[in-house]
């Protein structure tokens, strides 16, 4: 089940909604087995474990983005801190402010750990954002529109975030 700080803002609590419901875990489960194996390694088919100093986001890496109007109505996160991510059988576990959790990757490695939509009725217009965060620890996004749903196809734009000192 997962934990709500005080401290959380409602985008922050609509986002680790998401998380955690897409997870094959609970958040806490997540945070832990992330913790775990950032401590201990993970072993890899017999290979050496994967340790801290290998995981791309072992410290605290923090991501930020610009104003965007479809990104910002849609309550896509304008800062990601990303504490640990780590990639285990397919799943992308990523640990950080304001998602946590385990993640179905791709084959790139990229997984989409928050998303929001909001429709203005069927086959009407729509909008749509993703957040997404990679196996090297890096953080982009998307937002998306369609005139109308049943009808048109969807148009995306990138929403770069560029990594803060």
């Amino acid at each position: 089940m997962m934990r709500l700080s005080k401290k959380m803002s409602p985008v922050a609590v609509l986002f680790l909604a998401f998380a955690s419901s897409a997870a094959a875990m609970g958040l806490s489960e997540a945070q832990d087995a992330a913790r775990g194996l950032l401590k201990n390694g993970l072993k890899l088919n017999g290979r050496a474990p994967l340790t801290a100093a290998k995981s791309a986001a072992a410290a605290r890496t923090c991501w930020e983005r610009a104003a965007q109007e479809t990104a910002d109505a849609l309550g896509l996160p304008k800062r990601v801190c990303l504490d640990a991510v780590v990639m285990d059988r397919g799943d992308l576990i990523v640990t950080g402010e304001p998602v946590s959790g385990r993640f179905r990757a791709d084959a790139s490695g990229r997984a989409v750990v928050a998303h929001a939509y909001r429709s203005e009725g069927a086959c009407e217009s729509a909008t749509s954002a993703h957040l997404y965060v990679a196996a090297d620890g890096s953080v982009s996004g998307e937002v998306g529109e369609v005139h109308d749903v049943c009808h048109s196809s969807w148009t995306y734009e990138p929403v770069a975030y560029s990594r803060l000192p």
